[in-house]
């Protein structure tokens, strides 16, 4: 359910301490924009996990690529992200990659780094006039 999903990517950016304003508004634009889950154009796929029955965490995919983990912050400290990321992975390896890379926000580049990721590049883009702050990370498999 696209819907549940941007609600938690919506919860997860507003709850995130390490962002600036600028930087949640423009995140949380793009990321909860309608069609932006239906319509992104890529080649992987979208995982989420449920506790009874609702959706509370998601990550996705994309040629080498894990992508988008986010998980409800009301059930952050659970182990729902390391158990979504093991699986992306997994589907990662199972498409032939040797290396799984992902672009962090500054909050969560310790949770990547307690999972085996080392840092390859820290930059500063700029996106619809706002300075984003984004770490490359990467795990060889």
């Amino acid at each position: 359910d696209s819907n549940a999903c941007r609600r938690i990517i919506s919860k997860c950016i507003r709850n995130y301490t390490n962002l600036n304003t600028k930087e949640k508004h423009f995140f949380e634009r793009v990321y909860t924009k309608k069609g932006y889950l239906e319509d992104k154009d890529n080649s992987g796929k979208i995982f989420v996990f449920e506790k009874g029955g609702k959706i509370i965490g998601m990550g996705m995919t994309e040629i080498g690529w894990a992508k988008k983990l986010f998980i409800d912050p009301t059930n952050h400290n659970l182990g729902i992200g390391s158990l979504i990321f093991k699986k992306l992975e997994k589907e990662i390896k199972k498409e032939g990659y040797n290396q799984v890379n992902v672009y962090c926000f500054p909050n969560t580049v310790t949770f990547c780094e307690h999972r085996g990721y080392h840092i390859v590049e820290q930059k500063i883009i700029r996106k619809g006039g706002t300075k984003i702050r984004l770490t490359h990370m990467k795990k060889v498999l």
